[in-house]
């Protein structure tokens, strides 16, 4: 699961790494965000020790700044480069972190990956947020995982948010495509047979009306 690293005060942090906590029992382990934009100020690898020791250890991976090229900053490519530097040293100098993974920042518009460039050596996998709207997964692969390489070289890539709509809003991608039609959508999701049995405490099933 996804969610950013804060810290407050001593109620509010609890809270937040409590639920981390109770969540981690159930198996779940998260994906934690630094941002520059939060109030967490210069990184550290004390910092972090003690956003492991409050989340009882259920951090699977630290990632990079959250879309920085749509952030407003006039130079965010060198914000972007500073502080994912910062998440690297501030891990490699926490006491017990071997299995915390580095994922790379993130950016809204993968073609502007060449003005990040090559931050390979400060994560262990790269980041992409592919949403193809309402159209076909191949409007984005294979083009914008080779735009992410740019950025993470020959590391592993992740997605660590994705979107898939018909987008009817908008009139260039409202119109029907394969991938919003129907019939696409049994083809790509295969329908599980359901028994047609009913239990008889149950109203009957409304006529005309398909069962799944």
């Amino acid at each position: 699961m996804r969610d950013g690293i804060h810290l407050q005060n001593t109620d509010y942090n609890n809270m937040l790494y409590g639920r981390w906590i109770q969540l981690g029992n159930l198996g779940v382990r998260f994906d934690a965000v630094l941002d520059p934009r939060s109030n967490l100020g210069a990184l550290s690898g004390a910092m972090l020790d003690e956003v492991d020791s409050l989340s009882g250890h259920t951090m699977e991976s630290f990632k990079g700044p959250n879309e920085m090229d749509i952030s407003g900053e006039t130079d965010w490519p060198s914000v972007d480069q500073a502080y994912q530097n910062q998440i690297f040293d501030s891990k490699e100098s926490m006491k017990e972190a071997n299995s915390i993974a580095i994922i790379g920042p993130s950016l809204a518009f993968a073609s502007k990956s060449a003005q990040l460039g090559d931050l390979s050596s400060r994560m262990n996998e790269g980041n992409l947020h592919p949403y193809p709207a309402g159209k076909m997964p191949s409007v984005v692969f294979p083009d914008q995982i080779n735009l992410e390489k740019v950025i993470c070289d020959g590391e592993p890539i992740v997605f660590t948010e994705s979107g898939y709509h018909n987008a009817i809003s908008r009139a260039a991608d409202s119109a029907p495509s394969p991938a919003t039609l129907p019939v696409a959508h049994r083809h790509a999701v295969p329908s599980t047979p359901l028994r047609r049995e009913r239990d008889s405490r149950l109203p009957a099933w409304p006529v005309g009306l398909p069962l799944f």
